[in-house]
């Protein structure tokens, strides 16, 4: 499954059904019903990645770290049921042309982008299968990326070898 959860914007206008004070309780209630095995999210804040590791539960792990320079601000984590998939491995990295530098941006972008790339063994089935999760820049509409996010996203997220 895969959400937007729309990160909540202090202090600035929203329409009621924006707000995060309103969609909170109904994503908690949504979470606790679905029970997704795996959830990649985007436009995720530090308080609403501990929002959904409390609404999913205690079985529940996530990778994934913020966008900026030292890890915080908006994040693309990936949640996942940890009786359920086993994780093997997870990397993230900067949709820039230097994936490895934290809060880097290239290719139009306004603000910093990054990829989640995690690994995963179903423990029912035994299958070995890759998750991605990215979030690419709204803001960039009407600018020209030298090289498509999409391409590199395709390009990068094979990077982490099966073991």
């Amino acid at each position: 499954m895969t959400l937007n959860v729309r990160r909540h914007l202090n202090g600035l206008p929203q329409p009621r059904a924006d707000r995060w004070s309103v969609r909170a309780p109904l994503l908690s209630r949504f979470f606790k019903t679905e029970r997704p095995a795996l959830l990649a999210m985007q436009e995720v804040l530090p308080d609403q990645v501990r929002f959904v590791r409390e609404s999913l539960g205690g079985t529940y792990g996530f990778v994934g770290r913020g966008r900026n320079a030292r890890g915080g601000g908006e994040a693309c984590p990936v949640f996942y049921d940890a009786a359920r998939l086993e994780l093997l491995d997870w990397r993230q990295t900067a949709l820039s042309s230097t994936p490895e530098v934290p809060g880097s941006r290239s290719w139009a972008s306004l603000f910093p982008r990054v990829m989640v790339s995690v690994l995963f063994r179903d423990c029912v089935t035994g299958v070995g299968f890759r998750a991605v999760n990215t979030h690419f820049d709204p803001c960039a509409r009407g600018r020209v990326p030298t090289r498509p996010p999409s391409s590199v996203t395709r390009s990068r997220s094979t990077s982490i070898p099966w073991s």
